[in-house]
């Protein structure tokens, strides 16, 4: 396919993402120099959307490298959770 694809671990020693002192694991892809953060999940709501709004955020904070892509895939999403995910725009997919 092309893609280089990768997972970033760090320690979110501010507790950024969950409000305390944790390891933070990312997927990346990287397609034609456009990076593309992924998260794969059974089930996608509120809450797993805003966690992984932060760990982009920290991601990016670290590194330095904004992600062109923010993508979640799911079987299963509520519309509240697609309509918060679009909102800071990430993607989320329920069907390959």
């Amino acid at each position: 396919f092309g893609v280089k694809v990768e997972r970033w671990i760090t320690i979110d020693e501010e507790g950024l993402v969950y409000g305390f002192k944790g390891v933070i694991e990312v997927d990346i892809a990287i397609k034609d120099g456009k990076t593309m953060l992924i998260e794969i999940s059974s089930s996608v709501d509120g809450s797993r959307v805003a966690a992984f709004s932060r760990k982009a955020q920290l991601h990016e904070k670290r590194t330095g490298i904004k992600p062109d892509r923010l993508i979640m895939v799911t079987p299963y999403s509520d519309e509240d959770a697609i309509e918060a995910a679009r909102e800071v725009g990430i993607e989320v997919y329920t069907r390959v």
